[in-house]
């Protein structure tokens, strides 16, 4: 009888399957994705609607609080990423009347929209003293 050694045979070992837990994430990752997806479209046809533009909503500011004592601040922080793109972010404090409010915005050179992308520190402060006086309840559409 003659001994036979397999060392020598290629054995094609088959990829593992997925295992369900996996297949589970993998779609609960998707379905949020999607829900997120679908949440955003909701909340831009929202913004569209409530849209003002940051000038307006300054204007209405100054109108609304005219010879009383108001306190704007303003921080930056410029911070350049390893591929050259430079992100800025500006807090912004509003004190009017008896009211503080503080927000935040951030933009970077990379931007999709053309005219953040040329001057995102000044579209980041813009933003943030925006977001800021809309917090404190500035409308102009409602003519707060």
């Amino acid at each position: 009888m003659t001994d036979t050694t397999y060392a020598d045979a290629a054995v094609a070992t088959p990829e593992p399957e997925p295992k369900p837990s996996r297949l589970r994430a993998a779609q609960a990752k998707a379905d949020r994705e999607q829900a997120r997806a679908e949440a955003a479209k909701a909340d831009a046809a929202t913004d569209a609607e409530d849209f003002v533009t940051a000038d307006e909503r300054i204007v209405t500011f100054w109108r609304k609080y005219r010879g009383q004592e108001v306190k704007i601040t303003s921080h930056s922080q410029r911070m350049e990423r390893p591929n050259g793109a430079v992100e800025w972010t500006v807090h912004v404090t509003v004190t009017a009347g008896d009211h503080t409010v503080q927000a935040s915005a951030t933009r970077h050179s990379t931007d999709w929209n053309d005219i953040v992308a040329d001057r995102p520190h000044d579209s980041a402060q813009t933003a943030a003293l925006s977001r800021a006086l809309r917090f404190l309840g500035i409308k102009p559409n409602a003519r707060s």
